[in-house]
């Protein structure tokens, strides 16, 4: 089906908003694993801290952090994401998936190719960005230098 998706989210209360760092399994991140995040475990601060962390600590143990940007503004107080705090876990990834909409609304007022090569800069490893349904624009970066592709 074409058009618009919709979604409706519950919260509060939500398993999500509860999740601590004591509640990961004792050593989780000691055998190579993927951790895929999103930004709506960002919308609170104390989920926001864990939601960070577990990346921290998941990259340092040498696993792939993937993060989709995933932006749902009504789940925010202000019901708008806060772009620094959702870039910072941006830049937590290797892998990251991002929408053109996302993408304009993160960077702001900052040239899009400038942009991306600060989330290459800070380590992520693939950026994938869905403009449309018919094509993505994959960046990676190679030896630090970042490169640009269309995928159709």
């Amino acid at each position: 089906a074409l058009g618009e998706r919709t979604f409706d989210f519950y919260r509060p209360p939500a398993a999500d908003l509860l999740y601590r760092l004591e509640h990961l399994p004792h050593g989780v991140f000691e055998t190579p694993a993927i951790l895929h995040l999103c930004s709506n475990s960002l919308t609170d601060p104390e989920i926001a801290d864990v939601t960070l962390a577990m990346a921290a600590m998941a990259k340092r143990a040498g696993c792939l952090v993937s993060v989709d940007a995933n932006l749902r503004h009504n789940l925010w107080l202000e019901k708008e994401a806060d772009a620094a705090l959702v870039t910072q876990l941006l830049d937590s990834a290797e892998l990251l998936k991002l929408s053109l909409e996302e993408l304009d609304y993160l960077r702001a007022d900052h040239p899009a190719d400038a942009w991306l090569a600060e989330r290459l800069a800070a380590g992520v490893k693939v950026i994938l960005i869905t403009p449309m349904m018919s094509c993505s624009k994959v960046w990676v970066s190679t030896c630090g230098l970042p490169h640009r592709r269309w995928k159709r």
